[in-house]
């Protein structure tokens, strides 16, 4: 899976953060195929003795062209500039 950018993103409907990937994939494979792999990397780490528990359900994929993505990399620092790191719109980069 590409990943282009990834970032907290708080969600206020839930009250939790949630890790978002953004990946051109989303569009080329759709966003059922995407989870299913990360289903399987997430179980892949957990089987290992020393392996990392991650909650399946904090992870959301989504496309480049998502509004999410569109709002938070548009406040996220200048056009054309580095990302700063630090809050955009309920979101930490």
């Amino acid at each position: 899976m590409r990943v282009g950018a990834a970032f907290w993103f708080h969600s206020e409907e839930e009250d939790r953060w949630k890790l978002v990937v953004v990946s051109p994939d989303v569009d080329e494979q759709g966003p059922i195929r995407l989870y299913t792999m990360i289903r399987t990397m997430l179980s892949d780490l957990a089987s290992d003795p020393a392996g990392v528990k991650f909650p399946f359900g904090q992870i959301m994929v989504v496309s480049p062209n998502s509004m999410l993505y569109k709002a938070v990399k548009q406040n996220a620092g200048p056009k054309g500039g580095p990302v700063r790191e630090g809050r955009a719109l309920g979101a930490y980069i």
